[in-house]
């Protein structure tokens, strides 16, 4: 009898088993989920964006680009929101959700690498429940987002200007080409507003789908780190 050796392929299943467990294996928890569940990044126009948002139904009150050439200060002292992707100098994830109180102070805050939304419901739990679970940058402040965005002085201040008005602001950066993970927060968004008709909140959404090219002449221009 011939024994058979247990590490000969006989299939072409097996092999694609054996590379994809390598792929599995090899890759951080971040750039699997890319690399199997997202398209590749690109310009999101504003038709596009409107129209994939009314598609969804998510209510806001402003809807907002993120400037290409400052994409790099995701990483920055006075906006990253990972404190262990920032300690590790692993550049900012794309899907960002950050919950601000009247005064401007950051309450909570949930990344894309933090693990699935879902689990965490970030906008209904005990925010002291989440504090130490979560790796988040409790020094931001509303004020310091706006240098982010493409809006003028005087969109500025009106924002600012509703926000001391209002219980909680919430603001998420976001882009199609990410599907069900900018989906799924934008999803809880929604289900949060529906939840507190009467609760006075503040919703800005940031799109974040910039051309990977346009972003890496910036972030050579800054000495960042963009993957």
């Amino acid at each position: 009898m011939t024994n058979r050796n247990p590490f000969r392929f006989t299939s072409c299943f097996d092999r694609h088993y054996l590379l994809l467990l390598i792929l599995l294996l090899g890759m951080g928890s971040c750039s699997l989920i890319h690399y199997l569940y997202t398209t590749d990044p690109a310009d999101e126009t504003g038709e596009q964006i409107s129209s994939y948002l009314e598609s969804l139904d998510i209510p806001y009150d402003y809807s907002l680009l993120l400037l290409d050439s400052v994409w790099y200060k995701l990483n920055e002292e006075r906006h990253f929101l990972n404190r262990y992707k920032h300690s590790t100098g692993a550049s900012a994830s794309p899907i960002q959700l950050r919950l601000y109180n009247k005064k401007g102070e950051i309450i909570n805050g949930y990344s894309q690498c933090y693990g699935d939304y879902k689990k965490f419901d970030f906008l209904n739990k005990d925010v002291e429940k989440l504090t130490n679970l979560v790796p988040t940058n409790y020094n931001l402040r509303l004020e310091d987002e706006f240098e982010m965005f493409d809006i003028t002085e005087a969109t500025k201040k009106e924002i600012l200007l509703k926000a001391r008005e209002s219980d909680r602001i919430i603001l998420c950066y976001w882009n199609i080409w990410s599907k069900y993970f900018s989906k799924v927060v934008l999803k809880g968004i929604r289900k949060y507003k529906r939840n507190h008709p009467d609760e006075r909140t503040l919703i800005i959404l940031v799109n974040t789908g910039l051309d990977p090219h346009t972003i890496k002449k910036y972030s050579k221009t800054n000495n960042a780190s963009v993957k």
